[in-house]
């Protein structure tokens, strides 16, 4: 396979052989918004992409909003059938890709549903929920954040790394604290992943995870998904390039199997600066929050061309744009 096979061609013909998977793509969480917003995912699906992974609640959210926004996606998506389909197994992830539809899964920052009911992760994953975060930057009942004081993963965080683990759910450990996310690796028995983190020592922010941690997720047999945004790549605008220099550390830090994509991508600057503002203390001062710019999906296979300019091969290229999360979904979901 050449790396031309590996491009997006014109809607209509023939889609390139790559499996290509965003893990982390940025909807609004309010229900009176998100029907139009929706309508970005025919952008997503003209670009080339093939699996898609939309949040469905984050923070302190309250679980009842969840569920109803999850019900108003799928209600959405199945509607449009034509186009995008609801992924529940692997096997849906490799008929929408025969089929030239974009594979649909939905993602929650923030474990803080199981507060409530900890049967509630097997509802949610049941609805096309595949995979949550542990805590969304401040500390919750489950887990520490990455903006606040760590206290390590809880009692019923335990638990329920447990019953992700039971129910097929991947558990991610992006804006977790970092003892937190070692407490996770080590009492987990599936593979975890950061679903949209980068290294730290590549720029000192505290969203980043240091190497400790990329070596213990990989140990796991997960995967870092690399994001495209410009705070956590480093000064100056975010770029295709500079994101190829992230995946290029990690890869050579523990391997390309454990590498991946997620763009992190709010399509809606106005929607998501609303949310930024009315969760201020979950995105304190100093930190850039306030002049962020991000890499679309779109922009995945101007990547995989910086990757190839560093003499990665197609196959490797393929295991970053999508065949590595595939990997992790093999082995966890049910």
């Amino acid at each position: 396979m050449t790396t031309s096979q590996l491009r997006p061609r014109a809607v209509g013909e023939r889609r390139h052989r790559a499996l290509v998977w965003d893990n982390h793509f940025c909807l609004p969480m309010k229900l009176d918004d998100n029907l139009l917003e929706l309508e970005h995912l025919h952008r997503v699906h003209e670009a080339g992409i093939d699996v898609v992974s939309i949040n469905a609640g984050f923070g302190p959210m309250e679980w009842t909003e969840q569920i109803r926004l999850i019900a108003q996606m799928r209600r959405y998506l199945l509607r449009n059938a034509e186009t995008f389909l609801v992924a529940l197994s692997v096997e849906d992830l490799k008929a929408a890709k025969r089929h030239g539809k974009l594979a649909v899964v939905f993602d929650i920052e923030s474990a803080q549903i199981a507060e409530s009911q900890l049967d509630l992760i097997q509802l949610i994953y049941d609805l096309g929920v595949r995979w949550m975060l542990i805590a969304y930057n401040r500390n919750n009942d489950i887990g520490g954040g990455c903006h606040d004081r760590d206290t390590g993963l809880t009692d019923l965080g335990r638990r329920v790394v447990e019953e992700m683990n039971r129910v097929g759910m991947v558990v991610c450990c992006s804006h977790t604290g970092y003892r937190t996310a070692l407490e996770v690796m080590e009492h987990g028995s599936q593979p975890i992943v950061f679903s949209h983190s980068n290294p730290r020592s590549l720029h000192d922010h505290p969203r980043n995870i240091p190497d400790l941690l990329i070596r213990e997720c990989a140990k796991t047999g997960g995967v870092i998904g690399l994001t495209g945004v410009n705070i956590f790549l480093g000064e100056g605008p975010a770029t295709p390039q500079r994101l190829a220099e992230h995946v290029d550390y990690v890869a050579d830090l523990v391997g390309i199997d454990h590498v991946g994509l997620s763009s992190d991508y709010a399509p809606s600057n106005s929607a998501l600066n609303a949310e930024l503002n009315s969760m201020q203390s979950y995105f304190p001062d100093g930190h850039g929050y306030d002049r962020l710019d991000i890499l679309p999906p779109s922009r995945f296979f101007e990547v995989a061309d910086a990757l190839a300019d560093r003499g990665y091969s197609a196959d490797d290229i393929s295991k970053v744009l999508g065949g590595n999360f595939l990997r992790v979904a093999e082995t966890v979901w049910r």
